[in-house]
């Protein structure tokens, strides 16, 4: 393992002797996570890869070894025969570069530092500063310095750390102007960043600056913002200028002032500082009732929408207790009518019973008077009194029928006529028979139709019964 850390230790200072950027990638690759690039150094000279890229002026090995970590603020040891303050001063890699005037890797370091302020990172920046790069380095592109980066790109953490350093302070960046004439502040509300526009505010940025041209021309900062919040610091900062300036008017009017007076301008004090807090509690309490409002809209929205929904719910359910009726509704008039078709079966077959059971006594009738006619004399009066009775039998059976449905069955209508006429004839014949004989010939002729009366009957082709004299 020793070894391989040493031979990786060799092929960077290699690397960077030849501009090897691929090599030098490469083994930055491979030892991450197993090798601190800030202990990759040569133990005589105490240089860094750094210094040997400097010295050998490749770029490229330059520029991929600052992406790769290396710290660009390693200072080297002190060379044996220095002059003047060489021996204690600057070493950096940077330093060596300026002693070089190598111009072209200068502007690698100073394109370095604007890259690790555009990427918000605190740790490289100050790396890079305390190598030697001067805070107020600008972009040979657009002339921006650092601050400008860093309000373009909202790098909130690495302007705090600009602005509180002294030397930016002292230098009075805050208000340093690009090729545009556009400051920081321009910047920063052209973006609308209010945490960047609220520290440049702090730390006294000029807003009543205006740019000479570009988006900033003849436009002072505040009015490049777009953004409420960044419009509302601007008018913060304005209240803020104010109290400061009758603070001061108060504070010289005090010093020639009565104790009284002196009094009476702690509580103006007090009363413009309540004023603010007032204004500040009612924009605030503006904001809550708008947002209550835009709030109960939606809560009413919702109750709407859950009031339909409800609606709807309950018309589904009525719907479905509608066809359940519907169904329930047929289902209840198919048995109806099957209770209907069974009533009309029954009657049919009822009346028919009744027809048969009524031709049935007809026929019973009918025999028992041709067994009446055969055993006894013949009665005029039983005679009449049959067919007046199958007559009336037969004129109720054609009356039922007509009163019967057209669906029921028609019974078939009895077979009288032979009956009657025989009857008629057998009538006929035996009163001519007395009126030619006398009344007294009645024995002789029963005794001689009653002993032949056996021999002599017989039967027609529809069962009927004959009598012959």
């Amino acid at each position: 393992m020793a070894e391989e850390l040493q031979e990786a230790l060799d092929g960077f200072f290699l690397a960077a002797e030849y501009g090897r950027s691929d090599v030098i990638k490469a083994l930055a690759d491979h030892g991450r996570g197993r090798l601190a690039l800030s202990d990759v150094v040569d133990p005589v000279t105490g240089r860094s890869p750094l210094h040997v890229a400097v010295a050998s002026g490749k770029k490229d090995a330059l520029r991929v070894l600052l992406a790769a970590g290396f710290p660009p603020a390693h200072q080297s040891k002190p060379q044996d025969g220095a002059q003047g303050g060489d021996g204690d001063g600057n070493r950096s890699a940077y330093a060596l570069a300026q002693q070089l005037k190598a111009h072209d890797l200068v502007l690698v370091f100073h394109q370095f530092l604007i890259q690790q302020v555009a990427a918000d990172d605190v740790q490289s920046v100050e790396q890079v500063l305390a190598a030697g790069v001067d805070v107020g380095v600008t972009d040979a592109a657009t002339g921006g310095s650092l601050l400008h980066w860093a309000a373009s790109c909202q790098a909130t953490a690495v302007m705090k750390t600009l602005l509180e350093r002294e030397d930016v302070q002292a230098l009075k960046l805050v208000d340093s102007r690009n090729e545009e004439g556009a400051t920081p502040l321009h910047l920063a509300c052209d973006v609308n960043s209010v945490e960047c526009t609220k520290m440049l505010l702090v730390h006294h940025a000029d807003a009543s600056l205006r740019g000479d041209k570009g988006i900033s021309k003849d436009k002072t900062a505040a009015e490049l913002a777009t953004k409420a919040e960044v419009k509302e610091l601007f008018s913060q900062r304005l209240e803020q200028i104010d109290a400061a300036e009758k603070t001061k008017e108060m504070e010289i009017e005090r010093s020639g002032a009565c104790p009284h007076e002196a009094q009476n301008g702690k509580l103006l004090l007090q009363l413009e500082e309540k004023d603010l807090l007032v204004n500040q509690l009612k924009k605030t309490i503006e904001a809550l009732v708008l947002e209550t409002q835009e709030m109960q809209m939606l809560g009413e929205e919702r109750v709407m929408l859950d009031y339909v929904r409800k609606l709807r719910d309950e018309n589904a359910i009525v719907q479905r207790q509608l066809e359940d009726a519907n169904d329930y509704i047929k289902d209840q008039q198919q048995q109806l009518d099957s209770l209907k078709e069974q009533i009309r079966q029954m009657a049919t077959t009822s009346v028919v019973k009744q027809i048969e059971t009524d031709h049935d006594i007809l026929s019973h009738t009918s025999d028992g008077t041709a067994s009446s006619v055969a055993g006894g004399p013949p009665d005029s009066t039983n005679s009449n009194m049959s067919a007046l009775d199958l007559h009336q039998l037969e004129t109720q059976l054609e009356e039922e029928e007509e009163e019967e449905p057209q669906q029921q069955p028609r019974a078939q209508p009895l077979k009288l006529d032979a009956w009657t006429s025989k009857a008629q004839r057998e009538q006929e014949t035996f009163n001519r028979y007395v009126e030619k004989h006398g009344p007294d010939i009645w024995s002789t002729v029963w005794n001689g139709i009653w002993a032949g009366n056996e021999e002599k009957e017989t039967q027609d082709e529809d069962g009927e019964v004959i009598m012959t004299v």
